[in-house]
Parts: C-alpha cells; structure tokens; sequence
C-alpha cells in the first residue's frame, strides 16, 4: 500500500490523504490556483504489524485555476 501526504507549505505539516493499494487515479480535495506539495511512502503489512518505508522526495503542483 501507499500513503500520500500534501501540504500547501513545502517545509510545514503535511496531511494524509489516505491509504491506497496503488496511486494511479488519486485526487484529493484541493483548492484551484494554489501550489501543493507532496510526498508518498510505501507501506507494507507483515503478520499485523506495519511496515513503513523512507518517504519520497518532495514534489510540488500547482493547479489550474
């Protein structure tokens, strides 16, 4: 699975936009015309316990009005 972060601010909190079993297709609630940043790491399920990789590198987006 992945989780993907966003933020409007590349150096501030991110939020989650959830869990998903791939990203293709993921559009989470954004506003028009501002910049966000975002970031993803994978996460992997063993016998229950949770797995998390390194986070991506950050990319940012602005968009469209």
């Amino acid at each position: 699975s992945y989780q993907l972060y966003y933020s409007t601010n590349k150096k501030k909190s991110y939020k989650s936009a959830g869990m998903f079993e791939t990203l293709e297709g993921i559009t989470p609630v954004l506003t028009k015309g501002k910049t966000y940043y975002f970031k993803v790491r994978c996460v992997v399920t063993i016998n229950g316990k949770n797995y998390y990789s390194g986070y991506s590198n950050i990319i940012s987006k602005k968009l469209p009005k």
